[in-house]
C-alpha cells in the first residue's frame, strides 16, 4: 500500500460517522505532478515495496531521458513523453532479488513513446493533444545499489541492445 500524506484535516464526529467539511479540503495542498498512482495496471501493483521503489525509479529515469530529447525550433517544440513502461511484475522480482546478491542488473524494457507539438509560447505545462508519433522502443536499464539512494537506475546506451 502506497500513502501520501499531504496535510490534515478535521472532522466533526456524528453517532455514525465523521463529517467533513469542503473549506477543510480546500485548504489541503495539490499533490505533485509526480506523484504516481498505484492501481491494478501499474506493474509493481500489489508487489513489495523494493518492487514498487525500483518501478517509480525506472519510469522517472525513462521520462527524463525521454524529456532529454525534447527540441525547439522557431518557437515550436517537438517533446516526447512516456505513454507506457512495459515492465512485468516478474521484471520487477527478478531485478529486487538479484540486487541482493549482484552489485549490478541489467534488464531491457519496451517503453511506448508519445511525440507531440507544442507551441513555446503557450503557458503552462502542455500535454500530448498534438500528437505526431507514437512509438515503442527496448530500452536497456542498468539498475545498481546505491549508498545515497536505495536504487539507482541508469538508461545504458540504445547500441547495448
Amino acid at each position: 500500500m502506497v500513502r501520501l500524506f499531504i496535510g490534515r484535516i478535521w472532522g466533526k464526529p456524528g453517532p455514525r460517522s465523521v463529517t467533513y467539511q469542503d473549506s477543510e479540503f480546500a485548504r489541503l495542498p495539490n499533490p505533485t505532478e509526480v506523484t504516481l498512482r498505484i492501481g491494478r495496471c501499474n506493474p509493481a501493483f500489489g508487489r513489495s515495496d523494493l518492487e514498487q521503489h525500483i518501478f517509480q525509479k525506472a519510469f522517472g529515469v525513462v521520462d527524463r531521458m525521454l524529456h532529454s530529447w525534447n527540441q525547439e525550433e522557431d518557437g515550436v517544440v517537438d517533446a516526447y513523453t512516456l505513454k507506457q513502461l512495459k515492465i512485468s511484475g516478474q521484471q520487477l522480482a527478478r531485478a529486487a532479488s538479484a540486487l541482493q546478491a549482484l552489485p549490478r542488473v541489467h534488464e531491457i524494457v519496451e517503453i511506448s513513446i508519445i511525440k507531440y507539438w507544442y507551441d513555446s509560447s503557450w503557458s503552462g505545462p502542455q500535454y500530448p493533444d498534438l500528437v505526431l508519433a507514437e512509438f515503442s522502443v527496448n530500452v536497456p536499464l542498468q539498475f545498481r545499489r546505491s549508498l545515497e539512494q536505495i536504487i539507482a537506475i541508469e538508461v545504458l546506451p540504445f547500441a547495448s541492445c
